[in-house]
Order: C-alpha cells, then sequence, then structure tokens
C-alpha cells in the first residue's frame, strides 16, 4: 500500500498536497505548451480537429466504463479490501465491454462525421479506457494517501513519454493518429509507474455488498461525470459535424489554451480537497471554511492566467504556433470569459460529492449538457462565433443553477460566497485594464517574445499589488494558512501574493491546529 504523504493535521497535509499538485502542473502546464507547440507547427489544423473528435468520442466511453469506480473509492470513508477487488473486477468488465464497441463503431463515426481517417483513430484510442481500469487500484491508493506528490511525477513522466512519441509519429506524417498514439502512451506510462508506487496485496475476493455500495455512489458519478464532459464535448461534435475539422482544430487549440488555468490548476485544488472535504463532511463548520477556501484559492491562481489569454491572445497564438493559427485568435478570447464562469463554478462539486449529493447534481448536469446541444446548434448559424457565445450563455445559466444548489447544501449565505470572489474580481479588472493600455502604447516593432514578456510582468504586477490591497482580513488567513503548509519549495508563495513572511513550521502547526481551514 502507498505511503501516506507526510505527517500532520489533515489541513497541514491537504495544503502540501496542494503545493505538490500545482508544483507538478506548472511542470505539466509547460511541458504540455512546448509539446503542443512542436505539433502545431507540424500538423495542420485539420488533424488537430479529427484528433478531438475522437478524444471526446473515447473519453465519453472512458466515463461510462469506469462506473464511477474510482470516485467511489476515494470517497468510501471505511475502506476495505475486498473493495479494492470489487471495484476493479467492475470497472475492467465494463472497460472491455465499451473498448469493444468502439473498436465495432469506429467506421459509423467515420462516416456520420465525414471524415475517413476517424474511425482508426477511434479504434486505437479504445485501448486506453482498458489501461485506466488496470490503473484503477494504484491511482486510489495515492488518492486517498494524499501522495501528490507521486501522482505529479507520474503525470509529468507520461505525459513526455507520450509527448515525445507523438512528435515523432507526426513526423513521419501519421497525422491525427500520431496524436492518438502519445495519448496511448501516455496511458501505458501512468500505469505502470502507479503500480511501481503503490503495489500491495489485492485480496481476490469480490463481494456482493461492496459492489451495491460502489456502484450505488458510482452511478451517480457517472452521470454528473458523463454529462459533464459532455457539456465539454458537445460543441466539440456539433462544430466538427456542422462546420468541419479545420474550423475545429482552430477551436480546439483556443479551447486548451483556456483550460491550462480550468483544470491544470483549479481542477489540481479540487482534487486534493475533495478526499479531504470528504472526511469532514459531518462538520458543518470546518465544511464551510473548506468550501469558501476553495472559491477564493482556484480563483485567485486561475483568473490572472486566463486573463492573460485573452488581453494578448494576438501576439501569442502566432508567437507560439505560427500564422496558419490566426483563426483561433478571437476564438481565445470569448472562450477566456467562459472559462472565468467555469472556474467559479467549479468548486461548488466538491460540496455535492463531498456530501454525496449526486443525485442533485446530475440532472443539472444533464440540463446543463442540453441547453449548450442546443444553443450551440443554433450558434451555428452564424458560424464559429455563434457556436461559442452559446457555449457562453449555457455555461452562465448552469453557473446560477449550481452556485445556488451547493450554497443550500453547505449552509452558506450568498454574501459569504461573493465576498470569496470579491477580491480576485476586481483584481482581474485592474489587471485587464493595464495590461490593455500598456500593449496599445507600446510600438508595433516589438518584437512578439519581448513583447508578450513585457505584457505578462505587468499584468502580474498589477494584479499582486490589487491583490493585497484588495484582500480583506478573512481572506489573507485562509490563504496564509495553506501558504504555511506547503512545502518548503514554495515558500516564497506567501510572501510573493501576500507580502507576509511564512511561519515557521512549528508555529505554522499551532496555528493551523487551532483555527484551520478545513481541520
Amino acid at each position: 500500500m502507498t505511503r501516506r504523504s507526510g505527517k500532520g493535521t489533515l489541513t497541514e497535509r491537504t495544503g502540501r498536497a496542494v503545493g505538490f499538485r500545482i508544483g507538478g502542473n506548472i511542470a505539466l502546464v509547460f511541458l504540455g505548451l512546448g509539446l503542443g507547440v512542436i505539433t502545431a507547427r507540424i500538423l495542420p489544423p485539420h488533424e488537430f480537429g479529427v484528433f478531438a473528435l475522437g478524444l471526446g468520442i473515447v473519453t465519453v466511453a472512458d466515463i461510462i466504463s469506469s462506473a464511477g469506480m474510482f470516485q467511489a473509492l476515494v470517497q468510501k470513508k471505511d475502506l476495505r479490501p475486498e473493495d479494492e477487488t470489487t471495484g476493479f473486477v467492475l470497472q475492467m468488465s465494463f472497460a472491455l465491454t465499451l473498448g469493444t464497441v468502439l473498436v465495432l463503431l469506429g467506421p459509423v463515426f467515420a462516416r456520420f462525421f465525414k471524415m475517413p481517417e476517424l474511425g482508426p483513430l477511434v479504434q486505437l484510442q479504445s485501448l486506453v479506457i482498458i489501461i485506466k481500469a488496470i490503473a484503477l487500484i494504484p491511482s486510489t491508493r495515492l488518492m486517498r494517501g494524499l501522495a501528490f506528490d507521486r501522482l505529479a511525477f507520474i503525470e509529468v513522466m507520461a505525459r513526455l513519454v507520450g509527448g515525445v512519441l507523438a512528435i515523432v509519429l507526426a513526423l513521419q506524417g501519421q497525422g491525427a493518429l500520431a496524436l492518438s498514439g502519445g495519448a496511448l502512451a501516455t496511458a501505458v506510462i501512468q500505469a505502470l509507474i502507479s503500480w511501481a508506487f503503490a503495489s500491495g496485496a489485492i485480496p481476490l475476493r469480490f463481494s456482493r455488498e461492496s459492489a451495491r455500495s460502489l456502484l450505488g455512489f458510482g452511478a451517480g458519478m457517472v452521470f454528473i461525470r458523463i454529462f459533464n464532459d459532455l457539456a465539454r464535448r458537445v460543441d466539440v461534435f456539433i462544430i466538427g459535424q456542422r462546420l468541419g475539422a479545420e474550423v475545429l482544430g482552430f477551436y480546439n487549440r483556443a479551447y486548451q489554451l483556456v483550460t491550462i488555468p480550468l483544470f491544470q490548476f483549479t481542477n489540481a485544488i479540487n482534487q486534493v480537497l475533495f478526499p479531504a472535504m470528504a472526511k469532514v463532511q459531518n462538520d458543518d463548520e470546518r465544511f464551510r471554511r473548506g468550501f469558501l477556501g476553495s472559491v477564493a484559492l482556484s480563483t485567485m491562481v486561475s483568473f490572472p492566467m486566463l486573463t492573460l489569454l485573452w488581453t494578448t491572445g494576438d501576439v501569442l497564438i502566432p508567437f507560439l504556433y505560427g500564422p496558419q493559427w490566426s483563426g483561433a485568435v478571437p476564438l481565445l478570447t470569448l472562450l477566456s470569459f467562459v472559462g472565468y464562469l467555469r472556474i467559479i463554478s467549479n468548486p461548488n462539486g466538491l460540496v455535492t460529492q463531498a456530501r454525496a449529493r449526486v443525485g442533485a447534481e446530475a440532472w443539472r448536469q444533464a440540463a446543463f449538457t442540453g441547453m449548450i446541444g442546443i444553443f450551440v446548434l443554433m450558434g451555428t448559424l452564424w458560424g464559429i462565433t455563434g457556436a461559442v457565445i452559446g457555449v457562453g450563455v449555457a455555461t452562465g445559466v448552469y453557473l446560477l443553477f449550481m452556485t445556488r444548489l451547493a450554497l443550500g447544501i453547505a449552509g452558506i449565505g450568498i454574501g459569504d460566497w461573493v465576498r470569496a470572489l470579491k477580491t480576485t474580481v476586481l483584481s482581474t479588472v485592474v489587471m485587464s485594464v493595464v495590461v490593455i493600455a500598456t500593449k496599445n502604447s507600446l510600438p508595433h516593432a516589438v518584437a512578439p517574445f519581448l513583447l508578450l514578456a513585457i505584457l505578462a510582468t505587468v499584468g502580474a504586477v498589477a494584479y499582486l499589488l490589487a491583490i493585497r490591497v484588495l484582500l480583506s482580513r478573512e481572506e489573507k488567513d485562509i490563504v496564509t494558512k495553506v501558504g504555511n503548509a506547503l512545502p518548503a519549495r514554495l515558500s516564497w508563495l506567501p510572501p510573493l501574493v501576500l507580502g507576509v513572511e511564512r511561519k515557521p513550521v512549528s508555529q505554522a502547526r499551532t496555528t493551523m491546529d487551532s483555527v484551520d481551514v478545513v481541520d
């Protein structure tokens, strides 16, 4: 079994896990950007559009085949050895079934989307579903142990190997299959290293009682995840079918940039907080502080990155990917504002999942998916711009529904929730104005790299100064406590953001034990 990541209170371990997770995701961001730049300069937008469609199809099948086993095993308060075995058998059975279905339906997908290369891509990618099932037990052990240092290492190494393979295959003229081969290699490496880090005895006992319990929670998670993912994929399916692979390639490239803060950082924080909040689900006050802390921290980290993307997109896209990707620039601006809404909404899922209210979230996810499908389909009448606006309208409505649900479950007033967002929103406005004004004042002859460096520096300084001025005492206490629990190599973060010194470990531990974000 995996060892627990460090000692100390739950919040200290959670804080260290946040640090490891964010540190690993920073590495993933730079690695992904580097690999993405190389592949985007080798492959045209059309190939990325085909891969986006194939990935969407396989991801939906993967969610169904997982049966929510990972989340169910992590959430289970008293995990028994037979629970692991039962979860593995269930997920592997579903994975083999869905993998076979994908192989058989590959030609059907190719005909429907009018993309002959889509069929073989889906068939190859179906192997990822089975590989992920093989990695279920070690992944669960690492997550429950808050071993995010090891999880970060696994993801970085797997992404590196998969990305390099994708580049090699792209240079050999494999097109979209090169990207699919890289994704397959990534899954294989993740499974191998996960088992190396979290090996241990696996009791060969299948429990019907455990199966009922896991499927009871997992079924709700499947509905939530499938509708959540369809909400991110249905636009891809519609745009690909209605507007073609090249337009979808532009859309996918802009969307991938927006997902850097949305998934690499916001989701990293929530993945760490989910097991921690599940453990205090019966303590209303600690649960409430954990949720508000997640709202404040996730938006504070992610908003400035989104702001920098849309304010510098006309320089950033051609500089990174070349002039052939200029069609992605206006889409990046629109999608960044959609990203703001999704980042605000993201912590709401912590409340429903940690308190096992997944059913209440599931139907809202279903409605959200339906709204996106309808609005995007209508929006395609006005081209890709109309489709993206349709995504934004549906996302805004979903934010209202989910926030109302989460606040009710957690017993939090709307005023407390708004206060958790106020400082970040105002600081973001300040940063936007400063970056745009600086860009317009500089001469056009400035080299793109130098211009981006100047704008990033000016924007970061403006944002941090605004945060220091506007942050309330309560918000500062929350961020300070999280910062004090970060590993030593991230000790620069609290002084940078707040202008306060990191407390010694002993003093920080005393403070954390007395008034903590989660503990």
